[in-house]
């Protein structure tokens, strides 16, 4: 088990990790959906891509957040072996605990599709729907 592993199951077991080809499906989806050439989402993918920077996050950041990932489940993927699944109540209530500004890209997809969310190790969100 890797750190990311160990770190994410303090958050107790609404927070799945995935393997094997649910993990890979995942892996390869949400590289899709990123930049070849900058950290973020893909703007030939998207007509239009919504940016909230969250270095010092104040009231206004769940709000926001919630409005765009609705109420599926999430799915956070950090790498090929790093997915995982977790409730969107959850995700809201702790993704700065979950995210370590100047260490971490993830990209955030919800598990039936639709969008994407990309938190950028430079705290910042981007936002866009497919």
């Amino acid at each position: 088990m890797g750190w990311r592993h160990s770190e994410l199951a303090a958050f107790g077991p609404e927070v799945v990790p995935l393997g094997g080809p649910n993990a890979l499906a995942a892996y390869g989806r949400a590289t899709g959906l990123c930049s070849r050439t900058r950290y973020g989402l893909d703007e030939t993918v998207f007509a239009a891509i919504e940016r909230l920077e969250v270095e010092e996050p104040g009231s206004a950041v769940r709000p926001w957040l919630a409005e765009r990932v609705g109420a599926d489940d999430l799915l956070l993927v950090f790498g090929r072996d790093e997915v995982f699944q977790v409730p969107t109540a959850v995700f809201l209530d702790r993704w700065q605990d979950m995210f370590c500004p100047s260490r971490d890209d993830v990209v955030i997809v919800p598990a039936g599709g639709g969008w994407a969310l990309f938190y950028c190790h430079e705290d910042e969100f981007e936002f866009a729907r497919v």
